[in-house]
């Protein structure tokens, strides 16, 4: 049920122009102390974040989430992570902000694909909802990239909120 459920929740996100935000069936609401914000950097970013705080307020931390495939780059992801912070409490009414940088782990099975990295990130900073920028990606990267979304609302672990850039 989650591959057709997920799809019709991701083509929905896709066709959607206002925000929407999916919720894991079983999920038991709770109130927002902590939100995940996934990065690469791109200022339509902001423009998901500020969606968010129209709709539910700018009372929560922010987990800023950049997942990598090469562990030797962090040092340089973290200092872009840095002057993203500064972005975001410039361009916002967020105050609170962290940044979690991780990288795929291919010697362990689950945590060798970007998704499953995210999903672990919000287990262990225990993050309420994950914040995701819908992109337009160009012909080539649609046949040869996965989409990050697409995967993370086929098995949602929390609810997640999508709004286009």
């Amino acid at each position: 049920t989650s591959v057709i459920v997920g799809s019709t929740t991701y083509a929905v996100s896709q066709k959607s122009n206002i925000p929407v935000i999916a919720i894991p069936v079983h999920y038991q609401t709770k109130d927002i102390d902590k939100i995940g914000l996934l990065s690469n950097f791109k200022y339509a970013e902001l423009d998901t974040l500020n969606e968010f705080i129209k709709i539910f307020g700018s009372n929560v931390k922010v987990q800023i989430i950049h997942v990598h495939y090469h562990p030797d780059s962090e040092a340089d992801i973290e200092d872009k992570l840095e002057i993203w912070k500064y972005q975001i409490k410039k361009h916002t009414e967020i105050t609170d902000v962290d940044i979690e940088v991780d990288s795929i782990q291919t010697d362990v099975e689950e945590l060798d694909t970007i998704p499953e990295v995210i999903n672990e990130i919000i287990k262990d900073e225990q993050i309420d909802v994950v914040l995701i920028t819908k992109t337009r990606k160009s012909f080539f990267e649609r046949l040869f990239k996965k989409s990050v979304a697409k995967q993370i609302i086929h098995h949602p672990i929390i609810p997640t909120f999508f709004s286009k850039a």
